[in-house]
């Protein structure tokens, strides 16, 4: 299962993956989340995983940034919850690490890949710039930034960014 929150977190509910999206379109576009090489280490490795779409240049992804990174901040110790990246190994496969509650996973609308390292926060997990899985997350969950919708081929979209989707790990 999974749940979704927008912009200020004024929106969360309950959202079934791919709910509204036809028979024919779902059966080619839903992908089981372990799947995703890039999505391996979060789901093995946390109970909930937060998939993160947002970008450098968007000023609606600020306050939601800021206000993530204030909720994990160390000086209240919700950090200590939190999956660090394994830069060593790059995030990918089922490496073993100390389980958390949860992983942070950014999904970058950025326009390169320093901007992307550059907006990211030290304990979230990027999904590989340049990775096509990337942009398969994005048409899987239709969310994306509206200058990315015609090379993603995702019409209509279903949620902009910032948007914030919560995933149980187990049940995914």
């Amino acid at each position: 299962g999974a749940f979704l929150l927008t912009r200020d977190f004024n929106y969360v509910s309950h959202h079934p993956v791919n709910s509204n999206v036809d028979a024919t379109k779902r059966a080619t576009s839903q992908k089981a989340l372990s799947q995703y090489k890039s999505l391996q280490y979060a789901l093995a490795n946390a109970d909930i995983v937060a998939l993160y779409f947002a970008a450098s240049w968007c000023s609606m992804s600020t306050p939601v940034t800021e206000s993530i990174e204030k909720i994990f901040s160390t000086k209240d110790g919700l950090e200590k919850r939190v999956l660090k990246p394994n830069l060593a190994l790059g995030d990918i496969g089922l490496e073993e690490a100390e389980h958390k509650d949860l992983a942070i996973v950014y999904v970058s609308s950025d326009r390169s890949e320093k901007s992307m390292l550059e907006y990211s926060r030290w304990n979230w997990i990027n999904i590989p710039f340049s990775s096509e899985e990337k942009s398969d997350i994005k048409r899987q969950y239709r969310t994306c930034a509206k200058v990315e919708m015609e090379d993603l081929g995702i019409e209509p979209r279903r949620y902009h960014i910032p948007t914030l989707i919560i995933i149980d790990s187990a049940t995914q």
